[in-house]
Parts: C-alpha cells; sequence; structure tokens
C-alpha cells in the first residue's frame, strides 16, 4: 500500500500510466513482483523451520500449505493495492495498516478460540486470518485447536474461498482504481 501510495504522490504511477500498455499491467506487476518476493520468504523460513527440526506430516501437505498461504497472500495484495490507491497520502495509508494488528490479535493465530471470551471466540474462528492458520495447521500436520464449529472444521475451504472472493472483489477495483488515478 505504502509503495503505490508513495508512487502517486510522486507521479511515478502518471510516467506508467502514459505508457502503451494495459491499465492492468502495473498493479498486476506490482502484485506478482511480490507473490515472487513471499514465495523467497516462504521458502526461507520452511527451510529454517527444516534445519531446526520442524518437519511436515507430508511433503504434499507442505506443498497444499504453502498454496494456500499465497492464495491468501495474492488476495491481500489486491486488496492492499486498492487502499493503497485510494489513500491520499503515505501518512494514511500508515494509519489504515495499524488495523492490521488487531485483526491479527482477534484470530487463532496465537491463541485458542476456546479460551477466549464466547463472543470473541466466535470473531477469532470467523476471522480469514484464522481459516489461513487453522488450514496451514492442518495440512503440515501440525498441532491445532479443535474446534466445532463450521470454520474451524472446514479451514482449508474457508481459506480458499475467502481469498477467492477477496480477489475477485478488489483485483478489478485496484485495477480501475489504478486507471482513474488523477493526472
Amino acid at each position: 500500500m505504502l509503495a503505490i501510495t508513495t508512487d502517486a504522490k510522486n507521479a511515478i504511477t502518471d510516467r506508467l500510466r502514459s505508457l502503451p500498455i494495459s491499465g492492468a499491467a502495473v498493479p498486476a506487476g506490482r502484485c506478482l513482483a511480490d507473490m515472487a518476493a513471499s514465495l523467497l520468504a516462504l521458502a526461507t523460513t520452511c527451510t529454517a523451520g527444516l534445519l531446526m527440526g520442524w518437519r511436515p506430516g507430508s511433503w504434499t501437505g507442505l506443498v497444499e500449505a504453502a498454496l494456500v498461504l499465497l492464495a491468501f497472500r495474492f488476495a491481500l495484495l489486491w486488496l492492499g493495492l486498492f487502499a493503497g490507491l485510494r489513500a491520499t497520502s503515505p501518512e494514511v495509508v500508515v494509519a489504515v495498516q495499524i488495523l492490521v494488528w488487531p485483526i491479527s490479535m482477534l484470530s487463532s493465530v496465537f491463541v485458542d478460540p476456546a479460551t477466549m471470551p464466547r463472543w470473541l471466540g466466535a470473531v477469532a474462528e470467523w476471522n480469514p486470518l484464522s481459516a489461513a492458520a487453522n488450514a496451514v495447521r492442518e495440512l503440515t500436520g501440525s498441532p491445532t485447536f479443535t474446534s466445532t464449529t463450521w470454520a474451524g472444521q472446514h479451514a482449508v475451504m474457508l481459506s480458499l474461498v475467502t481469498s477467492g472472493v477477496v480477489t475477485a472483489v478488489f483485483a478489478p477495483l485496484a485495477v480501475r482504481a489504478y486507471r482513474n488515478l488523477d493526472a
């Protein structure tokens, strides 16, 4: 978000928009470049874990978990691009990025939702970040929380559907926002 907002403020996107390329090329290029960096970071993290003794339940599960994480990342990139293109300044982006912390804390990433107050546990169970984290735990055979909710029992499907919906909604919106930037 910050990079694209800064580029828009500094007229870099105006120069790119003047080129005879598709209006989707720059936003898609940003997403693909970030996906390459994410893939490298994920490979580094998995390698470090393997060197320290972590073993996935199966190698197929590890690949599936990586694909779930990358799909979730791809969806969030489009959401971030859209928000970054709509932001009026880099300072606004920083303020919006602060909202990521409550979303991560209201998930099952760090704490079992069963230990939370009932209403908070329900929020954590349905948080898309929880679905992605639970899906990765399930696919890699890592310890996970036992859940009785639909969201907890179908984490892989929920994560993939959420990622698909977010991408389907925000990719076109981000491309449209890029095309309609004020010159």
